[in-house]
Protein backbone atom coordinates (compact mmCIF):
# COMPACT_ATOMS: atom_id res chain seq x y z
CA UNK A 1 0.00 0.00 0.00
CA UNK A 2 0.87 3.66 -0.43
CA UNK A 3 -0.31 6.92 -1.63
CA UNK A 4 -0.85 6.39 -5.28
CA UNK A 5 -1.62 10.00 -5.85
CA UNK A 6 1.69 11.57 -5.03
CA UNK A 7 3.39 8.07 -5.59
CA UNK A 8 2.06 6.32 -8.61
CA UNK A 9 1.44 2.55 -8.52
CA UNK A 10 4.45 0.15 -8.00
CA UNK A 11 5.92 -2.03 -10.65
CA UNK A 12 4.43 -4.34 -12.81
CA UNK A 13 5.64 -7.06 -11.33
CA UNK A 14 4.23 -6.48 -8.24
CA UNK A 15 0.23 -8.27 -9.00
CA UNK A 16 -2.22 -7.04 -6.42
CA UNK A 17 -5.22 -8.17 -8.40
CA UNK A 18 -5.77 -10.80 -5.88
CA UNK A 19 -4.96 -8.70 -2.22
CA UNK A 20 -7.54 -9.17 0.13
CA UNK A 21 -7.09 -4.84 0.65
CA UNK A 22 -5.53 -2.39 -1.85
CA UNK A 23 -6.01 1.14 -0.20
CA UNK A 24 -4.10 4.50 -0.52
CA UNK A 25 -2.62 5.66 2.89
CA UNK A 26 -0.85 8.94 3.69
CA UNK A 27 0.58 7.16 7.10
CA UNK A 28 4.13 5.84 6.70
CA UNK A 29 3.35 2.94 8.72
CA UNK A 30 0.40 -0.07 7.03
CA UNK A 31 -1.14 -0.51 9.91
CA UNK A 32 -3.82 1.93 9.24
CA UNK A 33 -7.75 1.86 10.34
CA UNK A 34 -8.72 -0.67 6.66
CA UNK A 35 -5.89 -3.05 7.86
CA UNK A 36 -7.18 -3.47 11.32
CA UNK A 37 -10.70 -4.27 10.34
CA UNK A 38 -10.12 -6.97 7.62
CA UNK A 39 -7.28 -8.49 10.35
CA UNK A 40 -10.31 -8.49 12.90
CA UNK A 41 -12.68 -9.49 10.60
CA UNK A 42 -11.24 -12.71 9.27
CA UNK A 43 -9.05 -15.11 10.89
CA UNK A 44 -6.47 -12.82 12.72
CA UNK A 45 -3.31 -14.26 11.91
CA UNK A 46 -0.31 -14.77 14.58
CA UNK A 47 2.70 -13.63 12.62
CA UNK A 48 3.07 -11.13 9.89
CA UNK A 49 5.92 -11.33 7.14
CA UNK A 50 7.04 -7.76 6.14
CA UNK A 51 8.91 -6.41 3.24
CA UNK A 52 8.85 -3.44 1.27
CA UNK A 53 10.69 -0.13 0.71
CA UNK A 54 12.36 2.48 3.13
CA UNK A 55 13.37 0.00 5.65
CA UNK A 56 14.03 2.90 7.55
CA UNK A 57 10.52 4.45 7.33
CA UNK A 58 7.31 2.66 6.03
CA UNK A 59 8.88 -0.92 6.85
CA UNK A 60 10.53 0.17 10.02
CA UNK A 61 7.43 2.15 11.25
CA UNK A 62 4.91 -0.72 10.31
CA UNK A 63 7.20 -3.20 11.83
CA UNK A 64 6.78 -1.28 15.12
CA UNK A 65 2.98 -1.12 15.13
CA UNK A 66 2.49 -4.51 14.13
CA UNK A 67 4.66 -5.87 17.41
CA UNK A 68 2.53 -3.22 19.27
CA UNK A 69 -0.60 -5.03 18.45
CA UNK A 70 1.00 -8.35 19.42
CA UNK A 71 1.62 -9.98 16.05
CA UNK A 72 5.27 -11.88 15.26
CA UNK A 73 6.71 -10.09 12.34
CA UNK A 74 9.03 -11.31 10.28
CA UNK A 75 11.22 -9.25 8.14
CA UNK A 76 12.69 -10.44 4.77
CA UNK A 77 16.09 -9.22 4.93
CA UNK A 78 16.52 -9.49 1.07
CA UNK A 79 12.72 -7.90 0.42
CA UNK A 80 13.38 -4.58 2.32
CA UNK A 81 15.78 -1.44 0.72
CA UNK A 82 16.24 2.41 0.80
CA UNK A 83 17.43 5.05 -1.14
CA UNK A 84 20.57 5.20 1.46
CA UNK A 85 21.70 1.65 1.39
CA UNK A 86 23.01 2.69 4.99
CA UNK A 87 19.65 3.02 6.39
CA UNK A 88 19.06 -0.27 5.79
CA UNK A 89 21.09 -2.07 8.51
CA UNK A 90 20.70 0.33 10.96
CA UNK A 91 16.89 -0.20 10.75
CA UNK A 92 17.16 -4.14 10.63
CA UNK A 93 19.00 -3.88 13.89
CA UNK A 94 15.89 -1.51 15.49
CA UNK A 95 13.22 -3.78 13.99
CA UNK A 96 15.37 -6.78 15.32
CA UNK A 97 15.74 -5.33 19.02
CA UNK A 98 12.13 -4.89 19.12
CA UNK A 99 11.19 -8.08 18.72
CA UNK A 100 11.59 -8.81 15.01
CA UNK A 101 12.68 -11.83 13.53
CA UNK A 102 14.97 -11.36 10.30
CA UNK A 103 14.73 -14.01 8.31
CA UNK A 104 15.99 -14.90 4.10
CA UNK A 105 12.96 -14.87 1.43
CA UNK A 106 14.05 -17.96 0.42
CA UNK A 107 14.18 -19.32 4.10
CA UNK A 108 10.41 -18.50 4.90
CA UNK A 109 9.41 -19.91 1.76
CA UNK A 110 10.79 -23.37 2.57
CA UNK A 111 9.47 -23.02 6.46
CA UNK A 112 5.81 -22.41 4.94
CA UNK A 113 6.23 -25.12 2.33
CA UNK A 114 7.93 -27.34 5.69
CA UNK A 115 7.96 -31.05 3.67
CA UNK A 116 9.25 -31.57 0.14
CA UNK A 117 5.65 -33.90 0.08
CA UNK A 118 4.03 -30.45 0.42
CA UNK A 119 2.18 -29.65 -3.49
CA UNK A 120 3.96 -26.57 -3.71
CA UNK A 121 7.30 -27.37 -3.05
CA UNK A 122 8.38 -28.53 -6.30
CA UNK A 123 7.18 -24.82 -7.71
CA UNK A 124 8.69 -23.13 -4.57
CA UNK A 125 12.20 -25.27 -5.65
CA UNK A 126 12.00 -24.44 -9.29
CA UNK A 127 11.77 -20.80 -8.23
CA UNK A 128 14.59 -20.44 -5.70
CA UNK A 129 16.73 -22.23 -8.48
CA UNK A 130 15.63 -20.16 -11.43
CA UNK A 131 16.51 -16.83 -9.07
CA UNK A 132 18.95 -17.93 -7.41
CA UNK A 133 21.19 -15.37 -9.58
CA UNK A 134 19.76 -12.27 -8.65
CA UNK A 135 18.88 -13.51 -5.30
CA UNK A 136 22.85 -13.55 -4.60
CA UNK A 137 22.75 -10.52 -6.25
CA UNK A 138 20.37 -8.85 -3.99
CA UNK A 139 21.93 -10.19 -1.05
CA UNK A 140 25.14 -9.02 -1.93
CA UNK A 141 23.65 -5.52 -2.77
CA UNK A 142 21.40 -5.03 0.50
CA UNK A 143 22.60 -7.49 3.33
CA UNK A 144 26.12 -7.66 2.95
CA UNK A 145 26.32 -3.39 3.44
CA UNK A 146 23.84 -3.46 6.18
CA UNK A 147 26.17 -4.93 8.41
CA UNK A 148 23.46 -6.85 10.39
Amino acid sequence: MRFFLALGSTCSELDVSSASLVCPKTKFSMWIKEVDQVLSKESKPKTIVLFGIESHVCVLQTCLDLLEQDFNVVVLVDGVSSMNKGEIGIALERMKSSGAILASSESILFQLVADASNPSFKAISNLVKSTKDSTASVFESLVSQSKI
